[in-house]
């Protein structure tokens, strides 16, 4: 199996574009007049040619080229997905009533098959025998990604920050404060990237500020 590290980055350039024009107006004519009969004549004063206005050429400005939107690849999306699962579905607090019912909607957002069964069958009779689970989710960072075909294998350096409560409030299993390696499953379905198993099992430890 051959890992790949991601990177993303997209970009978007707004167009602006301003060309202006500009045009001079010509002066009057001068008018000649002429000294009365009776005034003594004088030479004439001497006729100064009046220069020819310069000129200006007004050059368009440069227009911004926007650069072309790089499609999202199999690895961002499918990375995306991860990044929900591992967050979004477990920031929870399933103390508050009907807590379970948007985890179930979530998971059927997210998850497929075998995993979306688990998590549609189990949150409830959990939630019912007050096996109470309260975090922010998972503190991941991923790893490496490997994507063939429909088929998405991520690996990541995660910190379980669930902890659990009996329906007295009683705090009954503790967060970590480790991190660990872990991996998920991921298979696409109508162009769509969902998750289908999640690995927790081992115990590898890793540091998430090593690359």
């Amino acid at each position: 199996m051959r890992f790949r590290s991601i990177a993303t980055a997209v970009s978007l350039v707004l167009i602006c574009s301003a060309c202006t024009g500009g045009s001079e107006e010509a002066g009057p004519e001068a008018t000649p007049t002429t000294a009365p009969p009776s005034s003594p004549t004088s030479a004439p004063a001497p006729t100064k040619t009046p220069e020819p206005a310069p000129t200006t050429t007004l050059e368009p400005e440069p227009t911004e080229t926007s650069s072309t939107v790089v499609a999202t690849s199999d690895e961002e999306a499918a990375a995306a997905v991860h990044t929900r699962f591992m967050t979004e579905l477990f920031d929870r607090d399933e103390r508050i009533d009907e807590e379970g019912d948007r985890i179930v909607q979530l998971a059927e957002e997210l998850t497929t098959g075998a995993l979306l069964a688990r998590i549609k069958a189990d949150t409830p009779e959990r939630i019912a025998d007050g096996q109470l689970i309260v975090g922010p989710g998972y503190l991941s960072k991923i790893v490496a990604i490997e994507v063939s075909e429909d088929v998405a294998n991520v690996v990541d350096c995660s910190q379980d920050r669930t902890e659990g409560y009996d329906d007295e409030g009683k705090l009954t299993i503790a967060a970590d404060d480790f991190f660990k390696i872990r991996s998920t499953r991921l298979v696409r379905v109508d162009g769509t990237w969902f998750v289908s198993e999640f690995f927790t099992g081992g115990d590898d430890r890793c540091d998430p500020n090593v690359s």
